[in-house]
């Protein structure tokens, strides 16, 4: 942990609150468990009063990206007031038993609803008439709200299946990218390849250009060593890329073995 940087990105099973520095530092969280709710911890610090309901798992991690994202004040509901007032000792919330539910959506600007319930929790009938919007996020299975809230004015009602779509959008998008991906994956192999042909073979290449100047001095002894060095050069660079061609055809199959011609090559005597 400490080696992790401001403005990098933190990807972990889960978190817990003792992470909040390191949380507070990231750019963005991805987690196996409870990835659905970092980004409501998000919305909330930007909305208002967030509310959980329910003091199970998904509400603890639900916290604690509130409290990474500066959030101060939370409300928690659960069927036992006590387990709620565990959990929102834990970060600074308030709690509330079920039956001041009502009361906590009328202060609550965003609601995330994971508590285990066989039956409805949250119905239109609970929710009091409103000036600004209220954001739900239904997270549990079976469903704690009622369909039939999202269809009230100034209520916005998404569910594990909403959440869904957003994903298999993203993982669609993302695929899309592959294809470029891939193209620079083979690009940036070709130039290695290239290089790492050179380089297994470079007392051969530097043979090369030994012989080449030699030969370039005497036919033109009279020249500046300028010259030698250019002309050499030119000579046998079209050598040298058929040394490296040669060389990188070993190389798409297995690796180049010790005994490898290539590795021991002289070029013949001009």
């Amino acid at each position: 942990m400490d080696r992790f940087q401001e403005g990098e990105v933190l990807v972990t099973e889960t978190t817990n609150p003792d992470w909040e520095p390191i949380m507070k530092r990231a750019a963005a969280i991805v987690t196996e468990r409870g990835g659905r709710t970092s980004h409501a911890a998000i919305v909330a610090r930007e909305l208002g009063v967030p509310a959980v309901v329910g003091a199970g798992e998904m509400a603890e991690l639900f916290l604690t990206h509130l409290k990474a994202q500066g959030v101060d004040r939370v409300l928690v509901v659960n069927r036992t007031v006590e387990r709620a007032r565990a959990l929102a000792e834990r970060f600074g919330g308030e709690a509330y038993g079920l039956l001041a539910l009502p009361q906590v959506l009328r202060q609550a600007d965003l609601v995330v609803a994971s508590a285990a319930s066989p039956h409805y929790l949250v119905r239109p009938e609970d929710l009091p008439r409103r000036s600004k919007p209220l954001f739900l996020i239904d997270i549990a299975l079976p469903r704690n709200i009622d369909p039939r809230v999202g269809r009230l004015p100034q209520a916005y009602l998404y569910n594990l299946d909403d959440l869904k779509r957003v994903v298999e959008k993203n993982l669609k998008a993302r695929q899309g990218e592959v294809p470029k991906v891939e193209v620079l994956i083979e690009g940036a192999i070709g130039d290695y390849l290239e290089w790492y042909a050179g380089h297994r073979v470079r007392e051969a290449i530097r043979a090369l250009k030994g012989l080449a100047y030699k030969e370039v001095v005497r036919e033109y002894p009279e020249a500046d060593p300028l010259t030698w060095h250019k002309e050499a050069g030119r000579r046998a660079h079209p050598w040298i890329l058929a040394v490296k061609a040669r060389t990188q055809e070993f190389f798409q199959g297995p690796p180049c073995p010790g005994e490898c011609p290539l590795l021991a090559f002289r070029p013949p005597r001009l």
